[in-house]
């Protein structure tokens, strides 16, 4: 059997300090009953999986896209979905 693995990620300018990201991530709660794992996310979304099935994940009740225009859209960080080059920038670039 799978084990559903859940990224949180966040903002420092949001949370200040590690720690007070961490508290906050272990206050939001997952549930697991009869194979579906439910996890509502910092930004307050629902995100929710189920084990062991052809169904896609969904998160807010609507499918995951699979093919997003970006993989990855940060202020950092970019990638276009089938690229196989990232763009890096920093403030002041």
């Amino acid at each position: 059997m799978l084990a559903p693995v859940v990224l949180q990620r966040g903002r420092a300018a949001v949370h200040k300090r590690f720690e007070a990201f961490q508290k906050s991530v272990k206050e939001n709660l997952f549930t697991y009953t009869d194979g579906k794992l439910s996890y509502p996310s910092e930004t307050g979304q629902t995100f929710n999986y189920r084990a062991n099935s052809k169904e896609l994940p969904k998160i807010d009740g609507k499918t995951v896209n699979l093919n997003p225009a970006k993989t990855h859209a940060s202020p950092y960080f970019s990638m276009d979905h089938g690229s196989n080059r990232a763009v890096i920038s920093y403030p002041g670039q």
